[in-house]
């Protein structure tokens, strides 16, 4: 059974973002955990991955394929809360912060998770 099998994302999109944000979180420290293993010889002959090192990077592709819709769920969600809506708009800070290299749409995400946050 495949990880998209076992995880559905409709479960996802029914989770609360501060729910969908902590699977996001957990899921890509997997991915790093991976990225770290995959570094090792063993995984690897030269450059390229062995038939082991093969198997992780799929697993490593899947899980990061959840960790997404992780955080598309969280995205789509609405927060309830002063520190939900803080945890939730510096999920979205650091998940933008990871994708791209243009700090100004940084700064205008940043404004406008700012601008929805209720006083």
């Amino acid at each position: 059974m495949s990880m998209a099998a076992a995880v559905q994302q409709d479960d996802q999109h029914s989770l609360p973002p501060a729910q969908a944000v902590a699977l996001y979180e957990g899921l890509t420290t997997l991915t790093e955990v991976i990225d770290a293993m995959l570094c090792q010889p063993r995984f690897a002959e030269g450059a390229v991955c062995n038939a082991a090192g093969e198997v992780l990077s799929h697993l490593r592709d899947q899980i990061g394929e959840q960790a997404e819709a992780a955080m598309a769920a969280a995205v789509a969600g609405e927060p309830q809360g002063h520190y939900a809506r803080q945890a939730w708009a510096a999920a979205q800070l650091r998940h933008a912060a990871d994708q791209s290299d243009n700090v100004e749409l940084l700064v205008n995400l940043a404004r406008s998770l700012a601008s929805m946050n209720p006083a």
